[in-house]
């Protein structure tokens, strides 16, 4: 039987992480005219500046940017960057091989515009991306019978979540998978297909000097791990 990577594993969204130790908002509106600036016309959008006191939690966003068909946008926090790259349900989903186009030229220019123009020091990553798999028996039957093992099971939802510790050349990475069947009962549309979210992070305990070799190596190598962790985890002769 094929692998789950022959049932022609689509992207939803991707997201990207820089957490920081530092960043340098002290004028909001640089900021966001540097992001429109780096990313050319990708957020076209009006920025949003928000009234945010300087002691509020430090993961509320300060600036939001976004495109104006809302499939780009990215939330500049003190303590972290995130650029969201995503596919809203009328629009069709993304491919691996441009996903990795994506996540390559993205992160590289994020890098590159928070250490140079931002004053901006980061000490960890993560990348996360929300995955489908299109079946018209939807993703309740696959997992019913792949991983439950139990095709007649009456479970209406099934889901599975696991971690794994593991490394990335020299970074130490979470790497997690969350697997979920949907909800037939709360779908209007057929069968809800399977969807998988995975996210890869380099672990919290350790410090990493975040700059573009560890940038291109950490996301070029978490997007491999991902496809093949979940290649591994929901192949089709499991069984």
């Amino acid at each position: 039987m094929a692998s789950i990577m022959d049932k022609k594993l689509q992207v939803r969204a991707l997201q990207i992480v820089f957490f920081l130790e530092h960043i340098n908002l002290s004028d909001k509106l640089f900021v966001a005219s540097s992001f429109q600036k780096e990313f050319d016309s990708l957020f076209d959008d009006t920025p949003v500046i928000l009234p945010v006191p300087d002691d509020a939690p430090q993961e509320i966003p300060r600036v939001t940017l976004s495109s104006k068909n809302k499939t780009y946008v990215c939330n500049i926090a003190t303590n972290r960057v995130d650029l969201v790259h995503q596919m809203p349900g009328d629009m069709s989903p993304m491919v691996i091989e441009d996903t990795k186009k994506s996540i390559n030229t993205l992160s590289l220019k994020l890098n590159k515009l928070l250490t140079k123009k931002l004053e901006a020091s980061s000490y960890r990553t993560g990348l996360i991306m929300n995955l489908e798999v299109p079946d018209q028996d939807g993703g309740l039957k696959f997992m019913k019978k792949y991983i439950l093992g139990k095709p007649e099971d009456n479970a209406i939802e099934v889901r599975l979540h696991k971690r794994y510790l593991q490394k990335l050349s020299s970074i130490e990475v979470n790497n997690w998978i969350r697997i979920n069947s949907g909800n037939k009962a709360k779908s209007s549309d057929g069968q809800p297909p399977l969807r998988i979210i995975s996210d890869i992070n380099s672990v919290q305990d350790k410090t990493y000097r975040v700059n573009e070799k560890f940038t291109e190596s950490f996301f070029k190598n978490a997007i491999e791990l991902s496809l093949e962790t979940v290649s591994k985890i929901l192949e089709a002769d499991k069984n």
